[in-house]
């Protein structure tokens, strides 16, 4: 499967999804109870007691928010961190065990999975490991699980003509970016775009300097509604080469292990003292970095949400146009 020159809606030479893209798709659309997440499943690994269903059910998540937000935790005064990744720009993902990190991408995925439906979000994952192909199947993704290094280029050229594509449409209505296009689009809105990439740095050492070139490219996807997530599975001299051409205004940074990488990565010092499970959420627009305990969510928990989208809602079938 090969998702270079496609596009949302009008796909070609690859094999594609063809969930909720009509009107009567999405009206039929059937979010999932939060009785799938438990509260009698909890990690023996994690110190941290808040769980992915505490976040979801808290007063503010049950607020009407734009799809873009995403769920990242609780701050130590308990108080849900959920941010617009509209506003994010793109994101990077690092430090701590390959555990904390694994977790907080799957309350991040999953959370989608119960707020958004396909025609306001779209994903794109990208996993060396292989361990989101369970996610395979469900309505929101473009195309299944890429976890060939070789299909990683060709997804990202992909997006960046995707993105090439929307800012020419901007411009016919002298629109900015997907904000202003989707006010007057109606049924012709697009859905944002998140490309989450696992172990960049592994995908990096196999062509660097065609993925800085085509990152570098990506710099202003955002504003056509498409976001990179970026994680990093060790703090190689790849990543501290890499990092000035992400544009990633906001990292989130589990434990590191001196002082000086918490000052390479986000300018300041607090990352080297973190616990397991907290992590420091670092923007641009804010002088301090807060702290955020992620929320657990379970193996277990995460099939029977996968499970029910395939069951109820519209099923995918990949086919080649």
């Amino acid at each position: 499967m090969d998702i270079t020159n496609q596009s949302v809606g009008s796909i070609q030479k690859t094999k594609t999804p063809t969930p909720a893209n009509s009107m009567n798709d999405v009206a039929m659309w059937e979010y999932p109870p939060l009785s799938l997440l438990l509260t009698d499943k909890m990690s023996e690994d994690y110190s941290q007691n808040s769980t992915l269903r505490d976040l979801l059910m808290s007063a503010e998540s049950r607020k009407l928010q734009p799809p873009t937000n995403i769920r990242l935790g609780f701050t130590m005064l308990k108080e849900p961190m959920i941010r617009d990744i509209a506003l994010l720009r793109h994101i990077l993902i690092i430090g701590g065990k390959d555990q904390e990190r694994t977790n907080l991408i799957n309350s991040v995925l999953v959370s989608f999975l119960f707020t958004t439906n396909p025609s306001e979000i779209r994903l794109v994952l990208i996993d060396p490991t292989k361990y989101l192909t369970k996610f395979n199947g469900i309505p929101h993704l473009l195309t299944p699980v890429i976890s060939e290094p070789n299909r990683v280029l060709s997804s990202l050229r992909w997006a960046m003509t995707e993105m090439e594509n929307r800012y020419k449409k901007f411009a016919e209505g002298s629109l900015l970016n997907i904000g202003g296009f989707n006010e007057k689009a109606g049924f012709r809105a697009m859905p944002n775009i998140i490309i989450l990439i696992r172990n960049l740095d592994t995908f990096y050492s196999y062509a660097p300097d065609e993925m800085e070139d085509v990152l570098f490219r990506m710099k202003g996807a955002h504003n056509a509604g498409i976001h990179i997530i970026f994680e990093f599975s060790d703090l190689s001299q790849n990543v501290f080469k890499l990092l000035p051409d992400l544009n990633t205004s906001t990292k989130f940074v589990f434990s590191l292990p001196s002082l000086n990488n918490s000052m390479a990565i986000i300018g300041k010092s607090g990352a080297e003292k973190l616990f397991q499970g907290d992590m420091l959420v670092s923007t641009t627009d804010s002088i301090d970095a807060i702290c955020v305990q992620t929320p657990i969510i379970t193996d277990y928990e995460i099939q029977r949400v996968i499970s029910f989208h395939k069951n109820t809602n519209i099923p995918i079938n990949y086919t080649e146009k």
